[in-house]
């Protein structure tokens, strides 16, 4: 149970008329993100709930400082909302009643486990998944692991060639009827299926490489000096506008925002106003949005 403090609590409730609100619908999703410790947030050394400021709402600001997320045996039936989690890297979700799962927006994504769920499909599209398990999903028919996402390793096995999964699961899916992989994937895809009744194609319906393009994009802005005392370097990748850039303490609020003249190949910010501490700066781009990690010393 949280310990809620009146004097905070004034606080937080006035800073979250300034933020954006996300649309949860599901009950128990939204539930599980704020009463329960099933997030690691940037920063912190251990899980709690992802509502920081504990305003009984889940802000953008919020969703976009939590790396990790684990909700199974919660009864979800839906997501809707998670699209917003622009940083997260490994979601579990299991043992639920989820029929749809669109992570396409998650393009640091790099661990789904979605066993036990009724999905009728899975899309990688726009992710870097690299470790799926899908397995009991009765319904599910139509599989994409097509990302681009090619990994030295398949753990456990002696397959030479360069499979794209460490780790992919897909037991107990009856109804399971086609793979797409991308090209090079196959021996890994075939190694850890086991069966051959399954059509393996690679011309999936859609072409990941944009997504994948942005997914590379937006995760190269280099932060110089890292420790910062006054003046904070931000190296843009070149083709990449950035458009607003705003700092989050680690309780998910809003300290400092910049929307004017950050637009150059090479941008610099003044973070000397302040206090020393671990901040968080949401970067909108014309190629995406990502959340990275600085200190102020």
């Amino acid at each position: 149970m949280k310990k809620l403090y009146f004097s905070s609590l004034l606080i937080f409730i006035s800073f979250s008329s300034f933020g954006q609100i996300l649309n949860i619908p599901d009950a128990n999703f939204k539930n599980a993100l704020i009463n329960y410790n099933c997030a690691h947030i940037q920063g912190q050394l251990i899980d709690s709930d992802a509502d920081t400021n504990n305003d009984g709402e889940i802000e953008v600001s919020e969703a976009a400082v939590v790396d990790r997320l684990y909700i199974p045996n919660l009864s979800i039936t839906s997501i809707a909302g998670i699209e917003q989690f622009t940083n997260l890297y490994y979601l579990g979700c299991e043992n639920n009643q989820l029929t749809s799962i669109n992570i396409s927006s998650l393009y640091q994504l790099n661990t789904l486990f979605c066993s036990n769920n009724l999905l009728n499909e899975i899309r990688l599209c726009g992710t870097a998944v690299s470790w799926l398990d899908c397995s009991s999903n009765p319904n599910l028919t139509y599989v994409s692991v097509k990302n681009n996402v090619i990994s030295p390793l398949l753990r456990g096995t002696n397959v030479k060639t360069p499979p794209a999964m460490i780790l992919l699961n897909f037991a107990a899916c009856p109804a399971l009827s086609t793979i797409c992989y991308d090209e090079g994937e196959l021996e890994a895809v075939q190694y850890t299926i086991h069966f051959t009744s399954i059509n393996l194609v690679t011309d999936c319906p859609v072409d990941c490489f944009l997504n994948f393009e942005n997914f590379k994009a937006v995760n190269k802005f280099n932060l110089t000096p890292n420790p910062a005392s006054n003046i904070l370097n931000i190296d843009v990748p070149s083709g990449v506008t950035i458009q607003s850039i705003a700092i989050y303490n680690p309780l998910g609020q809003l300290v400092k925002t910049f929307t004017d003249a950050i637009l150059s190949s090479s941008s610099s910010i003044d973070v000397s106003a302040l206090k020393t501490g671990t901040y968080f700066m949401e970067i909108n781009s014309n190629q995406g949005k990502t959340t990275q990690k600085f200190v102020k010393i």
